[in-house]
């Protein structure tokens, strides 16, 4: 289990960096399902919401 909270914490981070889930996946060189994948399972683990999403 380790390994993929580690994975998805660095996905967040990118994101945190990035300012954008567009940025961070071309950054980690994944497409954003899996990114935004990853932060929604996050999420439900801390029953909380890290991010308010923009649907352009």
């Amino acid at each position: 289990m380790g390994i993929f909270i580690s994975k998805k914490l660095r996905y967040f981070i990118v994101i945190m960096e990035k300012r954008s889930f567009a940025s961070a996946s071309e950054a980690l060189c994944i497409t954003r399902s899996p990114l935004s994948k990853a932060i929604t399972e996050i999420e439900e683990y801390l029953d909380e919401k890290l991010f308010i999403r923009k649907h352009n």
